[in-house]
């Protein structure tokens, strides 16, 4: 009686629900707090994908490549305008979708504690909040891969609406083939499932033919207007496949790799610019390593095998892009699950009747996973915000030049920039049509009267004809402690 009412005082009965809406709002809590000012401005990433989206036009001569992010980030745009929602509400989406299908992922490969303990570690990432939080493709990077495992770990469960399953699983892998270096995954898929007795048998026991001709059919549609891209322009296929033209030197490989991996491991190093490295913290490495050796024992098996496949291929996707290193973010954490799991594995093993010293086990292991949620918390929240490295990645030009122009609609303004600033600028006009941007290298004359911003990277090809009819109005400055000043307010005489 007594250890009833204890359990229904402590909830343990209710313990995996507890923890499982934990993870979730962790996962949205993290993805979308502070997003306003942490981090505060944008990556000359960022701002080429917002360009790249708000001047997208649907017709024959349209990029395929991450054609669908850039419709997606062009809705947003059209619909919440240049705003911090606006602007990363594409990858907010898909980086908390991508959180809340990786728990369903470890839930269906790991016991319980096990997934959630993983989770946690997953969702508190640095690279997974720097994916989700910021308005580029690369959260694709992360999207696509735990959809396909996902689908592919359910069919092969036999799990319930297979068939709907197969479709979904049909359109997944279609549209993720937009997306660059997506293709050596697939491929990656299908070796492993061809070389293996199990995962062959697993594809052979799906459906019947009517239905995989149907899912195929669904694949062909989905990718039909890439087979007609690439027809027409089949330079677009190194783009896709992330070949460098005319590299064959094979010493670039190993620098890239190194580089690449040396963000995991480079503790004696620590930076923070628009990525946090070393990657993992520590704690979490060695329990990836852990993984890892599992992993290469247990070889045979269909997950391992699976893991060690996909982890070949993905070496040599970085070894060519080192940028491309949030493809290892998913196997990582496949590894350091099953590190966690062979961990508590071996201490039950040492104690299999003894209940104290079970739950003795339980305490470091617990303090671990608290400090090691703290020490991802600061190093993004903390390491972002006060970095000086970080801040001087981001620029929030973008902010101060709205708070000067769109908060006086009816004014006359002439925005001057470089030619590189100067499209991104420009998209400021779907706000204030009284706002006319121009580039150094073709500027118009303004009238008599008219407000003047000068970029401060304009200033020093800002011609002499021009300057000498503007008068110093205003300054605009950013709070970084170099190069603040950000725009000059002139008035045309």
């Amino acid at each position: 009686m007594k250890s009833d009412l204890l359990r229904q005082i402590t909830l343990y009965r209710y313990r995996y629900i507890i923890s499982y809406a934990f993870v979730v709002l962790l996962t949205i809590g993290l993805s979308i707090w502070q997003i306003n000012t942490i981090p505060d401005g944008l990556t000359s990433g960022e701002r080429a994908t917002i360009v790249h989206s708000a001047t997208l036009h649907l017709d024959t001569h349209t990029s395929p490549i991450n054609l669908p992010f850039y419709a997606l980030e062009k809705l947003s745009l059209h619909f919440f305008g240049l705003t911090t929602f606006g602007i990363k509400l594409p990858a907010l989406l898909l980086g908390m979708s991508s959180g809340l299908m990786l728990l369903v992922l470890l839930l269906r490969l790991f016991r319980r504690n096990v997934a959630i303990i993983t989770a946690l570690f997953a969702v508190t990432a640095s690279q997974f909040l720097i994916a989700t939080r910021t308005a580029d493709v690369g959260i694709k990077l992360l999207f696509w891969p735990i959809t396909i495992m996902l689908l592919m770990t359910l069919i092969s469960q036999k799990a319930a609406q297979a068939r709907l399953l197969g479709f979904l699983l049909a359109i997944a892998i279609g549209l993720s083939l937009y997306t660059p270096f997506m293709a050596y995954l697939i491929v990656a898929a299908l070796f492993a499932a061809l070389i293996h007795p199990h995962l062959r048998f697993v594809a052979k026991a799906q459906g019947r033919p009517f239905w995989l001709a149907l899912q195929l059919l669904v694949f062909l549609v989905v990718i039909a207007p890439l087979i007609w891209s690439l027809a027409h322009t089949p330079g677009k296929i190194a783009d896709l496949l992330g070949i460098i033209p005319r590299s064959y030197d094979f010493g670039v490989y190993w620098k890239n790799l190194f580089y690449a991996l040396k963000q995991y491991a480079d503790f004696t190093h620590p930076t923070i610019d628009t990525v946090i490295k070393p990657v993992f913290n520590i704690g979490a490495l060695i329990l990836i390593l852990l993984g890892f050796l599992r992993v290469v024992i247990d070889h045979f098996s269909a997950r391992s095998h699976m893991l060690l496949v996909w982890l070949v291929f993905l070496v040599i996707v970085t070894s060519i892009k080192p940028q491309t290193l949030i493809l290892l973010f998913v196997p990582s954490i496949m590894l350091l699950g099953i590190g966690t799991q062979a961990l508590i594995r071996e201490w039950y093993k040492l104690f299999p009747r003894n209940p104290y010293a079970r739950v003795a086990g339980l305490l470091p292991l617990g303090t671990f996973i608290i400090m090691a949620l703290t020490f991802n918390y600061t190093s993004y929240f903390f390491g972002m915000a006060y970095s000086p490295q970080a801040t001087s990645s981001y620029s929030n030009d973008l902010k101060l030049l709205r708070q000067s122009v769109v908060s006086a609609p009816n004014r006359h303004v002439m925005v001057i920039a470089t030619p590189t600033e100067q499209p991104f600028f420009d998209l400021l006009r779907r706000e204030n049509p009284y706002l006319q941007v121009s580039s150094t290298n073709q500027v118009v004359t303004p009238t008599i009267g008219e407000g003047v911003f000068v970029s401060s990277d304009a200033m020093s090809a800002l011609p002499t004809t021009l300057a000498s009819h503007l008068v110093p109005t205003t300054v605009i400055a950013n709070s970084h402690a170099e190069a603040s000043q950000r725009f000059v307010g002139y008035q045309a005489e």
